[in-house]
Order: C-alpha cells, then structure tokens, then sequence
C-alpha cells in the first residue's frame, strides 16, 4: 500500500482526527495504563513493526476479556469510524484507493456527488431532478420551487451561487453554503484491521494497520484472522509494510495440461489451463494466497490470461513492427514515431491504462513473464 502523501504531513493529518485527551482520560479513569507501554500517540502513528511488537506483546499477556472491552472502549474504533472512512477517502490524503490492496480482484472506491460534479454551482446548473430530491426533502426545497429551478434553468444557467441563493429557493433558514456541498458521500470498501482490533484494542485506531480492501477479504475471509502465525508473517504479509513485496516475489503464472498448443479460440482452451501462484521466492506468501483464496477467485477468471495470450501469440514483435511501417507510411517525415512499436503495443494491451484497474498482477505477469 503506497502513501503518495508526504508522510510527516500525513500523520499530522491523521492525528488530528483524535481527541488524545479524551482517550488518554478514558485509560487513567479506568486505571487501564499498566496495559500499555508506550503512550496514545505513539500507537496511533507507529509504524507497522512497532504495532507488531505491541500485538504481540499484549497477546502474550493473557489480559482478560473485560480489560479488553474496557480498553476498546477508549480506542473506540466505532465511534472514529465515519472520520476515519472520510480520511482514507479524502484525496488530499493521497490515498490510492483504485481496487483492494489483498486480492486486486474488486474495485474499491468513494462515491458522491464529487464524481459527476465539480463545485456547488455545476450542481445547481445540471443536476437533474431526481438528484435534487435526493439531495433534499421536502422541508428544505419543496416540490414548487425544484419546479421553479428546473424552468428558471432553461432561460439561463446561475452565474454564481449567491445568485441562486437570492431567489431564495431553499428554506429561508438555509442558504446554499449551509445546506449543499459536493463531498465524498459514502464508500464501497472496508477498513481491515491487518491485526484484529478485537484481540488488541491498543491498535484499533493505528494508521498503519489500516488496509482498505473488498468485503469479501474483510468479511467472509479474513475476519479477526492475523496474516499468518508469526510476528514474522504479520510484517511480511502486511500492505502497510515497507517490506511488503506480493507483486515482486510472486509470479502469476498460466499452466497447461499439454492438451492445448495455441491460446486462439481461448472459450474452447479455457479447461485446459490453471493459474498458478509461483511463490519459490518468497514462500510466506502462500499463507495470505490461501487465506483470501486467491487461487480460486482467480482461476474463476483466467479467460483475463488467456485473452493476454492470445493477444501476444496474434501480435508478436514482428506483426507489430509490421503494423508500425504500414501506418507510419501514411505520414510526412513530421508525423514519423506516431505509430511506434510502443505506441502500437500500449494500444493492444493497454498496459498504461490497467495499473488502477482490477487484475492489473495479473494482466502484467501475463504480458511479461509468460
């Protein structure tokens, strides 16, 4: 998981979010401090490493069940959780949140008002009808006056937003800076705890042991499951790691059983291939390749390779280049290089297009080490 952000303004950022004296007043009122060996701000900004040795530490220590509720009470994840949604949503923060950071199989993402408008007043001029009743009830622009702002439209778009608030459409108590923003509204994807807040309250708040990800992984297979056994593991198997090297150390390979001799026509070859998980180099990543099934979910869309395949056996270096002297013959010297062997490769496999998309390991590895 990469953190285009500068870091030290990143954390800055975050902990802002948190009200350290509350939580901080919450522990000494319950005489909770002999659980914890480093202070509030410290396990809300470590690094991953520190929240491992903290992990463990506090599981080693047998801390009974009421001690735990007691202090997931004051690392109250449940009531952060719309700031903290709201942050890794926020794209000031740098977040790439494109598909999830453990099976790269579903998109993850923010949506709202912002992906279809750009301000207050491009609302107000396109919005449609039924977006307007979404965004108010009736208490604040009655069925009257979402009629008036549809006609008043047709004569002439609003030059500004005092300008729509002047006609004073909405209730009188509510002007348009109080009443219409353009936000990131809600999200399509889950906030994984990489080590379970349920085991470990002392990290339910933790920047780095954040991993947004599909529900599928959060929900039906990880669950309050660590990412392997081991301190170990939790490090190498963490996205927030710095370590962490799935897309290096793992290569996505397709396997026949001999029986196909050509990727054209791949619906009828689909039977006679697998992908494999090729993990000789790095082995600890079997672990989380198990625990989200990966092997399965992305056999179950291998038609994605093959398709890639196919591709690469139809368009060898040689057709390419071919294709570059036939288009490029069209043009002036001036025009010479628009139809580049790697323009004209970028265009078929639409390799820079793909990196925020889904199965982008997979399509990569099948481009370039099958």
């Amino acid at each position: 998981m990469t953190y285009t952000k500068d870091i030290d303004t990143l954390k800055n950022r975050y902990l802002a979010l948190f009200d350290i004296d509350a939580i901080e007043a919450e522990i000494q009122n319950k005489n909770l401090g002999q659980y914890l060996t480093h202070n509030v701000e410290e396990y809300i900004l470590g690094d991953f490493r520190f929240l491992a040795d903290a992990f463990e530490t506090f599981v080693a220590a047998n801390v009974s069940q009421d001690k735990i509720d007691m202090l997931s009470d004051a690392f109250d994840y449940t009531y952060y959780h719309d700031k903290l949604a709201a942050f890794f949503m926020d794209p000031q923060n740098g977040f790439n949140l494109k598909t999830c950071h453990y099976c790269n199989t579903a998109y993850i993402n923010s949506y709202g008002w912002h992906n279809t408008y750009g301000s207050v007043l491009e609302f107000i001029n396109h919005a449609t009808e039924g977006e307007w009743r979404l965004k108010f009830d009736k208490n604040k622009l009655s069925e009257l006056n979402l009629q008036r702002i549809l006609e008043d439209r047709k004569t002439s778009l609003f030059t500004s937003e005092a300008a729509f608030d002047s006609k004073r459409y909405l209730s009188h108590r509510i002007g348009t800076y109080k009443c219409l923003t353009i936000n990131v509204e809600a999200n399509h994807f889950d906030l994984d705890h990489v080590l379970p807040k349920s085991k470990c309250p002392l990290v339910a708040l933790s920047l780095f042991n954040f991993v947004p990800s599909c529900q599928v992984c959060n929900e039906k297979l990880k669950g309050a499951h660590t990412l392997g056994t081991t301190k170990q593991d939790w490090i190498k198997l963490s996205p927030t790691d710095v370590d962490y090297s799935f897309d290096r150390d793992v290569d996505l390979k397709l396997v026949t059983d001999g029986s196909c001799t050509t990727f054209f026509d791949t619906r009828k070859a689909n039977a006679a291939y697998r992908i494999e998980f090729d993990t000789s180099r790095e082995r600890v990543y079997d672990k989380s390749i198990d625990l989200f099934r990966l092997r399965d979910r992305y056999n179950f869309h291998k038609q994605i390779a093959l398709r890639i395949l196919d591709l690469k056996e139809r368009y060898a270096d040689g057709k390419i280049s071919e294709i570059s002297r036939i288009l490029s013959a069209n043009f002036d010297t001036e025009n010479e290089g628009k139809y580049t062997k790697s323009q004209i490769y970028d265009d078929i496999f639409n390799v820079s297009q793909i990196k925020n998309q889904c199965f982008y390991k997979l399509i990569k590895d099948m481009i370039e080490r099958n």
